[in-house]
């Protein structure tokens, strides 16, 4: 089951030299930004597909990290009606270089078009501004990036399921991809179920028999064209891992029908699979490209989404180049079969921008999967998703001899 932070928000203002009225307008003001995070809040935790953990392996096992939205910290942006929240992962204690968070978009009636996690991480190397610095919707919505800005930017659905990775060198984005990454290892308590010598102390103090600690070291890894060229140690989280359980009093027994439900419910996620491309019309001017890649998976059951490109070959003063003339989103279909109970699907579309060169595409699927196990005597769940992908135009820049 879900395990919902509970937060006690505690709000203290400290005025120096302010007159009555103003002092009136700034708990107005207050009043509504708090107003305006408790609705996200309650919006939030009703989704199906919200989770504030991150699934993490360590050792032969997989546990929960839990995630605190520090909703008492939330920022409002009245301009673009955005609100943005800190996350804190595993009760870590943030480094300079990383940053988690929660954004929120609202429409002008107040009620809340979509929230998504983001991770922003910047190269100490090239700036020694805070990461919080840069942290604006418009960044959030990669449409004014700092040039002094060189880092990740990662998106992540309320699932925690990675949309996109975008990385820039100083304000332009390139061919760089940025991930976190997890590394687990015991530090008290039980180690493969025996006790190990370590002692105790404020941070960590005893634990009931079948629990330990997990130490989770998170990192920063950059890579170009798949290969690691950069790793940053960020923050450490700990977490109590008990036998049954994340929590000490964990208990066993055969899961529920309600159980069953959600697990079966959580084996599926977007993804952002490997293109494969299909052959299409050529003449040496127009090249049709035809692409598919996994959308969904969940255990023996998928989802692919099919796309059409049309290129052209244009011709410049120096050199010439293809560049995309239109790209079509064509249609989803199922790969697999489904075992213990069934999933449906919905194609609702796709959102496809054409980068102003020409020479890429970013698409984004929208679509909705309902799921239940055989024993689950209510409709099937419907979550809805999306995946995203760029396309790139298939180019070795021909440099052409001067006239």
């Amino acid at each position: 089951m879900k395990t919902k932070s509970k937060l006690l928000v505690y709000l203290f203002l400290f005025f120096a030299v302010f007159g009555c009225k103003k002092q009136d307008l700034i708990n107005e003001s207050s009043l509504i930004e708090n107003s305006i995070s408790g609705k996200v809040r309650s919006w939030l935790e009703s989704q199906p597909a919200f989770v504030n953990y991150q699934k993490v392996k360590a050792g032969n096992m997989v546990i929960d990290v839990p995630e605190k939205i520090e909703w008492e910290k939330s920022e409002y942006f009245a301009h673009s009606n955005t609100i943005i929240t800190p996350v804190n992962v595993g009760n870590a204690k943030k480094g300079q270089s990383g940053y988690k968070f929660l954004a929120a978009e609202l429409y002008e009636t107040g009620n809340i078009k979509k929230a998504n996690y983001y991770n922003v991480l910047i190269d100490r190397n090239e700036t020694d501004l805070p990461v919080n610095s840069f942290i604006t919707p418009e960044l959030v919505k990669l449409k004014k990036i700092p040039a002094e800005f060189t880092g990740s930017i990662i998106q992540y659905d309320i699932l925690n399921t990675e949309i996109f990775s975008m990385y820039y060198h100083k304000g332009v984005l390139n061919n760089k991809t940025g991930k976190v990454v997890a590394k687990s290892s015991m530090t008290a308590g039980l180690r493969n179920g025996v006790k190990d010598d370590a002692e105790p102390g404020p941070e960590n103090p005893p634990l009931p028999e079948g629990c330990s600690y997990v130490s989770i070291d998170w990192y920063w890894q950059v890579y170009v064209n798949g290969v690691l060229v950069y790793e940053e140690y960020l923050y450490t989280s700990t977490v109590v891992v008990c036998e049954g359980g994340n929590e000490p009093g964990g208990g066993g027994g055969s899961p529920t029908c309600e159980q069953q439900n959600e697990n079966f419910i959580n084996q599926g996620v977007a993804v952002s699979g490997l293109v494969y491309t299909l052959p299409g019309g050529h003449n040496g001017t127009i090249w049709i490209r035809n692409y598919n890649w996994p959308i969904f998976t969940a255990a023996t059951w998928g989802l692919l989404s099919y796309e059409k490109g049309t290129l052209v070959k244009v011709h410049y003063q120096n050199f010439e180049r293809w560049e995309f003339q239109s790209f079509e989103h064509i249609r989803i279909t199922e790969v697999g079969t489904v075992f213990g109970g069934t999933r449906t699907y919905e194609d609702l579309g796709a959102t496809i921008n054409i980068t102003p060169p020409r020479t890429s595409a970013w698409v984004q699927i929208d679509f909705k999967v309902k799921s239940k196990v055989l024993c689950w005597p209510l409709p099937a769940v419907a979550i809805l998703y999306n995946a995203n992908k760029t396309f790139y135009a298939p180019n070795t820049v021909v440099v052409l001899p001067p006239e």
